[in-house]
């Protein structure tokens, strides 16, 4: 109904720029309505993140990724996860916090892969190449 329509409204928003929009979209009394569903709630609680990102609200931005992961795994939804995952290391290398990224992106690339979503799989080698390799455990 009208609370996806809100979440598609918001995510269209993020993916052009206009975080503007995505936090009208988010604000909406709609999606704080008792009885919205646990994916309604941790998908705009993803979005959150990503307009605290871009705000430059790092606190916000990390807290609202962090819970959105926690939502989309206790829901068993791991292309969501993915996602988030995803996003959240983006954003976590951008802030120059490339070593908390890393395990993020890799876990994100690996469900992308046996989900075969190349979209989402390019973007991850994208940030994959930015990264630095994770240190192996053999010595």
């Amino acid at each position: 109904g009208s609370l996806w329509l809100h979440l598609l409204t918001a995510e269209a928003a993020l993916a052009s720029g206009r975080i503007d929009l995505a936090d009208g979209a988010l604000a909406a009394d709609a999606l704080g309505l008792p009885g919205t569903g646990p994916l309604i709630h941790a998908q705009a609680t993803r979005f959150r993140a990503s307009i605290g990102a871009a705000k430059g609200d790092v606190e916000r931005a990390d807290e609202s990724f962090k819970q959105a992961a926690a939502a989309f795994r206790e829901y068993g939804t791991p292309f969501y996860l993915a996602c988030t995952e995803l996003e959240h290391a983006e954003w976590l290398a951008a802030q120059d916090r490339a070593e908390e990224a890393t395990p993020l992106a890799a876990e994100a690339r690996g469900v992308f892969e046996r989900l075969r979503a190349t979209p989402w799989l390019e973007r991850a080698d994208e940030l994959a190449a930015k990264l630095p390799v994770p240190a192996s455990s053999t010595s």
